[in-house]
């Protein structure tokens, strides 16, 4: 029997899509119950979800809404990247029988082990269903820009889309308290029009005028209940949009943070195998002399222990940033493959950075301090409220209400006097770390001359026979090294320039966060 208002096709591909995740990725079957336990979620329309981008933001509703729990699988989901497809005689029956019996779901996927394996060997008619039900391919990228990062990170955000669903699902109550309030003024006005008709009527009307009256007290009761509650969503509401820009500056940000330390990373992995090749020539030219007698054992082990410690360092670098580029892939939604590269941004540009906007307004424009703002008029109204019905015996106020609604007031008040204390703090040092930042720059560039220059002078002292090549190549070395080192610092700032940017666009990071924050 088919549930009142549900699309029985929808439900199909959706019971589906689950199996499918259950049967390749080994979820449990116990969880993947809770959230097809949730009938509600088959009353809502699936018309126009015609793919998995679709039916995930379909899901996040349904975690707002109805289960947290759902939230773990739909994460999961997004994580996954690529759905599988199997034959589709085999999943939509599979599918029924997990909606219409109690089959033990452990042994169901036992029994039709064979017909997994047997799809995994069959991927013609994989692409065949991807066509037929309009599955969308996934495209896999090989150069990842810093732009299209930041792209890919807010594009159906989990987090995003979750504060959006919240502020819909806020307006929503809006609005439905705005229609209870206009319905019930004109019930008010019909009573008031009621009572004046019966004080005209002749005879005695003190009884019905009487309940009409307090009918009328009770309705206005309502109405204050109503612009009380309409006033806190209304702050909410503007809370939560505070709460949503933050959010999707902070992403951009962490986006850009992530990516550039995956390119720092990977320039000194890159360093480090040039280092390995020296020192194995130095191992080499310290064998010789060693056997010659003209260096110790300890010197020609001294060498082998670098090498070695070089060699481990590398092997953990390249898993390190392999671990860690999947996991940035997976965070940004795109698919994680190995010739997946990281195209470094343009960081030639090196100027200071001027503090153009007063603190004043820094702090002032800065979403922390809007929302302890609005908390502020949130807290006033409230009390305002309580001392009007004080004498209204129907309110139900009294004088610790009123106590409380004061306190309530004064601590907002005292948060946002330590509110501006912080975000002064956070100001100053970051425009401090962006001076000494650009210092350093600087710095590192009259280096990497000056190691050019030592460089240079030995490339002459080689030619006449003065230095060994081997002698030539550790001084290259250093200036690698020092190139390095530029390179770095130069990403450093950066990233600063990126956080005063931030900073401008009204979040402040406060409570020890710097330029080097990471991913989730």
């Amino acid at each position: 029997m088919q549930v009142p208002g549900t699309d029985t096709h929808f439900c199909s591909r959706l019971l589906i899509f689950v199996l499918e995740y259950v049967l390749w990725n080994g979820t449990s079957f116990v969880e993947m119950g809770r959230f097809l336990s949730c009938g509600a979620f088959f009353t809502m329309h699936h018309n126009r979800m015609k793919n998995r981008i679709d039916i995930q933001r379909c899901l996040l509703w349904r975690a707002v809404q109805c289960d947290s729990a759902i939230l773990v699988i739909v994460r999961k989901l997004f994580i996954h990247g690529r759905i599988h497809r199997m034959k589709k005689g085999v999943t939509t029956g599979l599918a029924a029988l997990i909606a219409s019996t109690t089959l033990t779901p452990v042994a169901f996927a036992d029994d039709h082990s064979s017909d997994v394996k047997e799809d995994q060997q069959a991927p013609d008619s994989s692409s065949d269903e991807s066509e037929e039900t309009g599955e969308e391919s996934v495209e896999l990228i090989d150069t990842l820009t810093l732009d299209a990062a930041v792209e890919h990170a807010l594009t159906d955000n989990t987090s995003l889309m979750l504060l959006q669903y919240r502020l819909d699902n806020l307006k929503s109550q809006l609005d439905a308290t705005e229609d209870d309030h206009r319905d019930l003024e004109i019930d008010i006005d019909d009573l008031e029009d009621d009572f004046d008709d019966l004080k005209e009527q002749p005879g005695n009307t003190f009884q019905p005028r009487y309940q009409i009256h307090n009918q009328i007290k009770k309705m206005e009761n309502s109405l204050d209940q109503l612009e009380d509650a309409f006033e806190e969503l209304t702050s909410n509401q503007v809370t939560l949009e505070f709460n949503q820009q933050e959010a999707e500056e902070n992403i951009k940000f962490k986006t850009i943070s992530t990516f550039m330390n995956l390119v720092m990373t990977k320039d000194q992995l890159a360093f480090t195998k040039d280092s390995l090749e020296t020192q194995r020539k130095q191992v080499k030219a310290t064998k010789r002399r060693y056997d010659l007698g003209l260096a110790s054992r300890t010197e020609f082990r001294t060498d082998q222990r670098e090498l070695t410690r070089l060699e481990s360092q590398i092997k953990q670098t390249e898993t390190t940033l392999e671990n860690n580029l999947r996991e940035f892939a997976a965070d940004i939604g795109i698919v994680y493959h190995d010739d997946l590269s990281l195209e470094a941004p343009e960081t030639d540009s090196v100027e200071p950075i001027e503090q153009e906007e007063t603190t004043e307004e820094l702090i002032n424009n800065s979403y922390s301090m809007k929302t302890a703002k609005e908390e502020l008029e949130l807290a006033k109204y409230k009390l305002e409220q309580a001392k009007e019905n004080i004498n209204d015996t129907e309110k139900d106020v009294d004088a610790k209400d009123i106590e409380q609604a004061e306190i309530n007031v004064d601590q907002k008040k005292e948060n946002i006097t330590q509110l501006k204390e912080d975000l002064k703090k956070a100001i100053d040092s970051l425009f401090t770390d962006a001076a000494n930042q650009y210092q350093t720059v600087m710095d590192k560039r009259y280096e990497l001359d000056y190691a050019k220059e030592d460089h240079q002078n030995l490339k002459r002292r080689l030619d006449v026979g003065l230095v060994s090549q081997l002698e030539y190549d550790v001084a290259r070395t250093q200036v690698e090294q020092a190139e390095l080192d530029y390179t770095a610092a130069k990403q450093q700032y950066f990233l600063l320039k990126h956080q005063v940017d931030l900073l401008r666009n009204g979040v402040i990071q406060t409570g020890g966060s710097s330029q080097q924050a990471s991913m989730k």
